[in-house]
């Protein structure tokens, strides 16, 4: 091949394919070949190749993640402008590889450079996609259900190894089948949907997914032989999708307008867990625990709560961390609190604040609010117990400035609300009088005071917000 410019454009649409052809070419081309890749940073086509080979290349050139530029328009049209110095200076063939949304853009803001090129596309055939999708859908689900990976279990569905297709992949694979008139078997679909759920960008729009996924694995199960249903992958997959229902619907009614249905929570959340206890995966019964947990708070309903706090405690020792064993102890406080039990409450209380201690410092300073918490539980404990002075101890410790500058001023008012009634009694009113100043202050930095005047406070700081990911 003599050397001089030509452009080569390989549109392809999927990763692994691209590898694959890459491989194939350095077996066969008997010329060097040089790989370059884009980062989403990049700014000038033509100067970052002179920049990275100058003009030593004698072999051919390949151009990889033009998709992932931020402003790929902008470069592209650069990149036309100066194309005459792509003939001068680069005396080599260069292949750019380009998804279908890149081409786009080049035959828009480069044209002239765009008709320079010989156009190729290479992409899978109708059983290599249906592959690709089984592939990842089975990889998915084997992930989601492997115990060994439950400690990431919040994060593992967005790095998960799907195999012969990337995450954002799968999608344009089921419509390239679609283009190509090829119906999409059931089981795949159902397993697409619950891919779709887990990158919804909101929880109705996940549990619209989970909800037609599960419509489909319920089906496959009644299908099957009940003495055997809970030990096939068909009776996990059905209990992950309760999973994701239940906490797209917590998600939902917490952010509801209207009466929100908690009942139709844990009756999601109970359902996954009575179809992973027969199936003897405690592995999984204990990712259902800690929302239903505050499901039954919400609902009071104490005895209840305190049967899955104990058995929160139990699951916690072996599948869980310091954090969740506490958030247990402290539902228990809870309970005992409501239920006037004060030795228990304190006992709790106190357990939950010994396995708090046992995580980090760098964890144990991003939970402070935990912490004021269970300090708060303990106070209230202690008052009940005749023991004022102590219980100000803990509320001092609990440090309610602390707990506000990490985003939580509701709670840390309920702290120094606490202690001012403690000081008023106690007669120390100047200290009760500066607990009353310190609340009010945390309400005007959040603007939780409605109105002053005429006109509402402009909060200055923002209270934590949890956005919604359809995890634990």
């Amino acid at each position: 091949m003599a050397e001089q410019f030509s452009l080569i454009l390989a549109r392809c649409k999927y990763a692994s394919l691209r590898e694959q052809l890459v491989e194939s070419l350095r077996q066969l081309c008997p010329l060097e070949i040089r790989v370059l890749v884009f980062n989403s940073t990049e700014t000038a086509l033509h100067t970052r190749i002179q920049a990275e080979l100058g003009v030593t290349i004698h072999g051919v050139l390949l151009v990889f993640g033009l998709e992932t530029v931020n402003h790929l328009e902008r470069l592209l049209s650069t990149a036309n402008q100066v194309r005459e110095e792509f003939r001068k200076h680069c005396p080599f063939p260069i292949v750019l590889w380009v998804t279908d949304e890149a081409q786009r853009l080049l035959v828009n803001a480069a044209p002239d450079l765009e008709s320079w090129a010989t156009k190729t596309h290479f992409t899978l055939p109708p059983e290599g996609l249906n592959q690709g999708i089984q592939q990842a859908s089975d990889r998915l689900f084997s992930a989601l259900l492997n115990p060994e990976r439950h400690p990431v279990f919040d994060t593992q569905h967005l790095t998960v190894d799907l195999g012969l297709l990337n995450r954002s992949e799968v999608a344009v694979a089921v419509q390239e089948l679609r283009n190509q008139g090829q119906a999409l078997d059931p089981t795949l679909q159902a397993s697409l949907d619950f891919l779709r759920g887990l990158q919804a960008e909101n929880a109705e729009a996940a549990l619209e997914c989970f909800e037609q996924s599960f419509q489909f694995w319920q089906q496959q199960q009644q299908g099957t032989e009940r003495l055997t249903a809970h030990q096939t992958d068909l009776g996990l997959r059905e209990g992950l999708l309760l999973f994701y229902i239940g906490q797209a619907q917590y998600a939902v009614a917490n952010s509801a307008s209207q009466t929100p249905n908690w009942e139709q929570v844990r009756r999601s959340l109970q359902a996954a867990i009575a179809t992973f206890e027969p199936a003897n995966r405690p592995d999984l019964v204990v990712l259902c625990v800690p929302l239903l947990e505050r499901v039954l708070q919400k609902q009071r309903d104490w005895p209840q709560l305190e049967t899955v706090a104990r058995q929160g405690i139990a699951l916690h020792r072996v599948y869980g961390t310091p954090t969740r064993r506490s958030q247990d102890y402290g539902f228990l406080a809870k309970v005992a609190l409501e239920q006037a039990q004060w030795t228990a409450a304190q006992d709790a209380a106190q357990q939950a604040l010994v396995e708090l201690a046992k995580e980090p410092a760098k964890e144990r300073e991003e939970r402070l609010w935990l912490r004021g918490l269970y300090l708060l539980f303990l106070a209230q404990a202690e008052r009940q117990l005749g023991n004022p002075e102590a219980a100000i101890a803990h509320l001092v410790d609990a440090d309610a400035g602390g707990v506000s500058d990490r985003g939580y001023p509701k709670f840390a008012m309920r702290i120094l609300a606490a202690l001012r009634e403690l000081y008023f009694e106690r007669h120390h009113y100047l200290a009760a009088f500066h607990a009353k100043q310190e609340r009010l202050s945390i309400q005007q930095q959040y603007g939780i005071l409605a109105f002053v005047g005429a006109g509402r406070l402009q909060p200055r700081r923002q209270a934590a917000v949890t956005e919604f990911r359809p995890v634990a």
